[in-house]
């Protein structure tokens, strides 16, 4: 199944932009989790900071996709 995630990350575009709930549904966790990691500054190591575009939280995919890929580096270490 990771095979099938890891096509998925890689396919999409570097430059585009990850909201919220894109990066809820790439992690697997629910939005308000994120929300929460925000609220209270405890965002995960190696997540960068959100900018805010129209008031919203975004990540670039190319950060997003270097945090998931540092995540399964470290799990198989």
């Amino acid at each position: 199944m990771s095979e099938i995630q890891s096509f998925k990350i890689s396919s999409l575009d570097s430059h585009s932009i990850v909201t919220v709930k894109g990066l809820a549904e790439l992690l697997k966790i629910k939005p308000q989790t994120i929300r929460a990691w925000l609220c209270h500054d405890r965002l995960p190591n190696g997540l960068p900071r959100p900018k805010k575009i129209n008031n919203r939280n975004c990540w670039l995919m190319m950060d997003v996709q270097n945090y998931i890929m540092d995540i399964f580096s470290t799990k198989n270490d």
